[in-house]
């Protein structure tokens, strides 16, 4: 494969940014054809607002709040929910994950376990912000709804951002 043109990803934010749009588009397919198969107990994870997180770590804040927007808007869209309450919550995630990027060492964020935990308390506020919008459009209780739907779709959440976590750190290695 000689003849094809290398091309630096880092360096071309074009292709960079497509492909991140690429990448949102099938975690958006695999959140409603897949994640649903390994549903336990009214838990599910969020595979998009893992990767809003690993983007806003690895590109920054800028970047990070605009893709968090556009990310939400894509959960809305293929869970059939009322369009702009996951962006607005997956954005108050985030901002708590923002803190944590340092520009130039983003590696060390990623490839560290703090990634989990960020992940963990990013996804924790996401799930309050976004269920205080749907509890009281159901008849739940609070703590039946914190129980299962809360702090279950947060612990998986957390336990599959392992993956990610994973790949930085082989990454890390190289």
């Amino acid at each position: 494969m000689q003849f094809l043109p290398e091309i630096q990803i880092r360096n071309n934010k074009y292709v960079l940014y497509s492909l991140y749009f690429g990448f949102a588009i099938l975690l958006g397919l695999l959140q409603i054809s897949l994640i649903p198969l390994i549903e336990i107990a009214d838990s599910v994870p969020n595979l998009l607002l893992i990767f809003a997180v690993w983007i806003t770590l690895r590109e920054g804040k800028t970047i990070g709040f605009l893709y968090t927007f556009f990310l939400g808007i894509i959960y809305d869209i293929f869970t059939l929910q009322v369009i702009g309450v996951s962006s607005l919550s997956f954005l108050f995630g985030v901002l708590f994950a923002s803190f944590f990027y340092r520009r130039g060492k983003e590696i060390l964020v990623l490839a560290s376990y703090r990634f989990i935990l960020i992940v963990f308390v990013s996804v924790l506020i996401s799930n309050l912000i976004e269920n205080i919008f749907y509890l009281k459009l159901s008849e739940i209780n609070f703590w039946t709804s914190f129980i299962f739907k809360w702090l279950g779709s947060t612990v998986y959440t957390a336990i599959l951002s392992t993956i990610p976590f994973f790949v930085s750190f082989r990454n890390k290695l190289n």
